[in-house]
């Protein structure tokens, strides 16, 4: 059994991380916007939000380097459920309460154990050299600002922030961000346990996840970039999206259980697009809100949208440890998530207030 005294640091850790979440978010939004001319803004945040992807995708292939794979104990875990097999990876449950039986489990968890550990400080020492370099050289602002937006002081934060709260659209664009984003982004982190029924073992879960969040890297540059010319268009091409979303995630679906013919290939190719189409919005919606919100400061606008996204995955990981949903509905999920946003988002209404002011040059109040 963990240590009670390992338990806590485990959880301050696990919190003192989140504080950063926040600032994750809104800094590639806060850095377009200070550096960044208009026609370029939403490639920036496609750029910021990919580097966060790359680490993600990343974290697929390192992982199983560091973390040793469970072998034949991991195929006799395939019916329990998500809450158990998780936290006998994560946190070393003894394996009295367990109902299998795997002679190799006991040095199995140590040696995961040890993996975690070298992994965490692998983690922990790229965090610090990445912070002192900012800190170190990265200026505030450039020498003159890039666009007529950028040279207005936005307002006040906790002023823009009670604004925000008071607008309805503020919650739908919110809804319409977080619910898919945040659904993926819970269960892409769990693909391993998900893929282990079918017969898919965590060293090809890993590639899978890996090629998945690297293709939604480069098609979330590219959508950027696209926007960056046809800013009329954005809320056209979040809706094409999430539509092709529906369709990629209904296959893979079949696929996972085995209804359509299955392979390897296939999954591939379907989780692929999945993660491609679900993640692509992402710079868009970033976009979207900040125009809608102007003159509210950008960091204020997209932190709404983390604290959105941050109540949602908090629900989905809620609801997957709870041992009577069993995990059948984890892969439904991808399809309701960003089934439920396709009629709001044709609903919502878009004004470029922060794009009037860049091509006018009059401040938007």
């Amino acid at each position: 059994m963990i240590p009670p005294r390992k338990t806590w640091l485990i959880h301050m850790g696990q919190f003192i991380t989140a504080w950063g979440g926040p600032m994750l978010f809104a800094s590639p939004v806060v850095l377009s916007a200070t550096w960044f001319p208009g026609e370029q803004q939403t490639l920036a945040i496609s750029v910021g939000v990919t580097a966060g992807a790359v680490g993600q995708a990343v974290s697929f292939i390192i992982g199983p380097v560091f973390v040793p794979d469970s072998g034949s104990c991991q195929q006799n875990r395939s019916g329990h459920n998500i809450s158990d097999i998780v936290t006998e990876h994560i946190q070393t449950i003894s394996l009295e309460n367990k109902n299998h039986n795997c002679s190799g489990d006991a040095a199995f968890i140590k040696d995961a154990g040890d993996g975690i550990t070298k992994l965490l400080l692998v983690e922990f020492i790229w965090s610090v050299l990445l912070l002192l370099v900012t800190m170190l050289y990265f200026p505030a602002r450039p020498p003159t600002p890039p666009s007529i937006s950028a040279s207005f002081e936005r307002e006040d934060y906790l002023r823009g922030f009670l604004r925000a709260l008071k607008s309805p659209k503020v919650y739908l664009i919110g809804f319409i961000y977080a619910l898919p984003a945040a659904v993926f982004s819970m269960w892409a982190n769990f693909i391993d346990v998900f893929l282990l029924p079918i017969g898919i073992q965590q060293d090809d879960a890993g590639w899978i996840g890996f090629w998945g969040i690297f293709s939604a890297g480069i098609s979330c540059i590219i959508v950027g970039g696209f926007i960056d010319h046809f800013k009329a268009w954005l809320k056209s091409s979040i809706l094409v999206l999430y539509c092709i979303s529906i369709g990629s995630a209904v296959w893979f679906l079949l696929l996972c259980m085995k209804i359509i013919p299955f392979s390897l290939g296939m999954v591939y190719a379907s989780f692929i697009l999945t993660s491609a189409m679900m993640n692509s919005p992402q710079a868009l919606m970033f976009e979207l809100i900040c125009q809608v919100c102007y003159p509210i400061g950008e960091a204020t606008a997209s932190g709404i949208l983390c604290i959105i996204f941050n109540f949602v995955a908090i629900i989905f990981l809620i609801l997957a440890s709870i041992e009577i949903l069993g995990t059948a509905w984890l892969n439904w999920s991808l399809l309701v998530s960003v089934g439920v946003c396709v009629p709001p988002l044709a609903l919502v209404s878009v004004n470029f207030k922060r794009l009037e002011v860049d091509k006018h040059g009059d401040k938007s109040e």
